[in-house]
């Protein structure tokens, strides 16, 4: 009897064909795992919104183009722009003319486009644009007003500027807010990360609510902070900044609270640049859910990219997980190995099919274990008992006795263990459990082995 397991868009096949004794071998095959960086372009501060089954990608980049992808590792210009012939009256135009920091998202029906933009004064300002159609031929971004000619920033002004706009919509409160950065190092005075509760549209602040200071950071190169990102989890506010010049040890780090407005403590590192040294001056990036799970889409420079500038920043995406309550990406660097496709569906969990012969075994049990780099093994991360109007279940990487740890990575080992009667730890009387070895997945391809009855 032969099983066999394919991961495709992260859809997990097992068959097995008809038979009494349990023999051959157990093959898992895997396609369309990804490896940083994710993009070809280059991509500096990007911005990530999941909606369905397409993200949207924009990064500063030109006049901030929109980019498309169903997986998030391979993008494509849909010939769209935040900024286009509607370019804001307040903008500062020619080689004076700088945009910072793009920030995706969705209020209602309706796309939002946030933007960092020189006002003509040459201070750094906060814009928003809209749109009813994010797709290919949809309605072009343009001021919330409409015209470009009456149109006014979101905030300007003040020591610096501001700029790294992000919004975070809370749930629970049904309050949405802008994030942002007080750019107050360029006046070489302390930066500083803020928060203001936006109108329900997210087009304007909302009234008698002042801005919030979460964060403070340096005034030099070495020590300013900036690229706010929070997200919300088990009670939670996780704040990310990143953290030191652009281009010199650049890095993020998160804080967190029980109040939306503070105090921030317990500063962690998430991101630094990679062991090997090839990946460097990584952050900015956007934190996105998706079923539960939450990923960080960020820029790094990469040293064995010798087509572009040596400064030019790329697209990265990494799992963030929590550990002890705090979010964490792989050791603390960049991940250089195969990694699963963030699952955007239902579909594109894994799902397993079974077949056998009724002649064969009867109702046999079937379990999937887990071995992690460590040596730690989770049993039972799939265990379902088959049955003739059961033949299907769905494995979404997290085995029972860690519920809020993602371990299907491409660094665990992986075995088959079947029983007929019995429990899944334990056969009948006259029964053996089966097993196969733990191997590891190496490259596209992996034989487990086999077992007999």
């Amino acid at each position: 009897m032969k099983l066999t397991k394919i991961i495709a868009l992260s859809l997990l096949q097992i068959s097995i064909s008809a038979g009494t004794y349990w023999d051959n071998q157990y093959e898992i095959k895997v396609k369309q795992m990804y490896k940083n960086p994710v993009t070809e372009f280059g991509c500096a501060d990007p911005a990530v919104y999941v909606d369905g089954d397409t993200a949207y990608l924009s990064c500063t980049r030109g006049n901030f183009s929109i980019y498309e992808s169903s997986d998030f590792t391979s993008w494509d210009y849909i010939g769209r722009t935040i900024i286009n012939q509607n370019f804001p009256a307040w903008g500062q135009v020619g080689g004076k003319n700088r945009l910072w920091a793009p920030h995706l998202t969705k209020v209602d029906k309706t796309y939002m486009a946030y933007f960092g933009l020189n006002d003509k004064k040459g201070n750094s300002a906060i814009g928003v644009f809209k749109s009813k159609d994010m797709g290919r031929g949809g309605e072009k971004f343009h001021p919330i007003g409409g015209d470009p000619n009456t149109d006014k920033p979101l905030i300007t002004g003040g020591e610096g500027g501001h700029i790294d706009p992000s919004t975070f919509y809370d749930k629970d409160t049904k309050k949405r807010y802008l994030l942002f950065k007080h750019n107050r190092n360029a006046v070489r005075k302390k930066s500083a990360i803020l928060m203001r509760e936006l109108n329900k549209a997210g087009t304007r602040f909302a009234r008698r609510e002042k801005a919030k200071t979460l964060k403070v950071g340096g005034a030099t190169n070495k020590d300013l902070i900036e690229g706010p990102e929070m997200i919300k989890h088990n009670g939670y506010y996780y704040l990310f900044y990143s953290v030191g010049a652009w281009n010199a040890d650049y890095k993020t780090y998160v804080t967190r609270s029980k109040n939306i407005y503070g105090p921030y403590t317990g500063d962690r590192l998430v991101l630094d640049k990679s062991r090997n040294k090839r990946f460097h001056n990584v952050g900015h990036g956007s934190a996105f859910e998706i079923d539960g799970k939450y990923f960080y889409f960020y820029h790094a420079m990469d040293r064995n990219n010798k087509k572009n500038h040596p400064n030019s920043r790329y697209g990265m995406l990494d799992r963030l997980y929590f550990e002890n309550g705090w979010p964490k990406v792989n050791d603390g660097t960049p991940s250089q190995n195969m990694q699963y496709l963030p699952r955007i569906d239902n579909s594109r969990y894994p799902k397993v099919t079974l077949r056998w012969n009724k002649a064969g075994l009867k109702n046999p049990k079937y379990r999937l274990d887990i071995k992690e780099s460590n040596g730690d093994i989770s049993r039972g991360c799939v265990q379902k008992v088959l049955s003739s109007t059961k033949r299907s279940f769905n494995f979404y990487g997290h085995c029972k006795d860690r519920p809020n740890r993602f371990i299907l990575t491409s660094k665990v080992q992986m075995r088959v263990c079947a029983a007929q009667n019995g429990n899944w730890n334990r056969s009948a009387k006259g029964y053996k459990l089966q097993c196969t070895p733990f191997k590891n997945l190496n490259g596209t391809s992996l034989n487990l082995g086999a077992f007999r009855k």
